[in-house]
């Protein structure tokens, strides 16, 4: 996931039979190898130690059928860098109390090329190319 340093990001978030979701990020080292250096499943815990820059939590619609659905969140915009963004289903982000996850991303004016069935398509965020994302491709 890439995000515009100048804008808010919206990410999706998809779940089944969820009624809250807590959301916070973290800066992380330059070192891109860093969090390698961790065991796998110490990662999350070792995120979670870290200061986070941000944290909300979001109240989801819940049918209660058990079928995934998705939603998007917006997350406030960052400065250029390096984040990892943790989701749970329990206000600690405790895995041991439910459901915790976290993925890295960079904020950075540099835009992403991803080749989708053969045909080019640049990919950042939903803003890229407009006055909202003075980012170029």
């Amino acid at each position: 996931m890439r995000c515009c340093p100048t804008n808010h990001y919206w990410p999706e978030i998809r779940c089944r039979n969820l009624s809250q979701v807590w959301v916070k990020i973290v800066s992380l080292p330059s070192d891109p190898d860093f969090l390698q250096s961790k065991d796998w499943d110490k990662q999350l815990d070792y995120l979670n130690t870290l200061k986070p820059m941000g944290e909300r939590q979001w109240t989801l619609m819940d049918p209660g059928d058990f079928n995934s659905h998705s939603t998007e969140i917006k997350l406030d915009a960052l400065p250029a860098g390096a984040y990892a963004v943790l989701v749970s289903d329990n206000k600690a982000f405790d895995k041991l109390k439910g459901y915790a996850g976290f993925t890295t991303f960079t904020a950075s004016k540099i835009v992403a090329a991803t080749r989708l069935y053969s045909s080019m398509a640049m990919r950042f965020g939903r803003y890229i190319g407009t006055k909202a994302c003075p980012c170029k491709a």
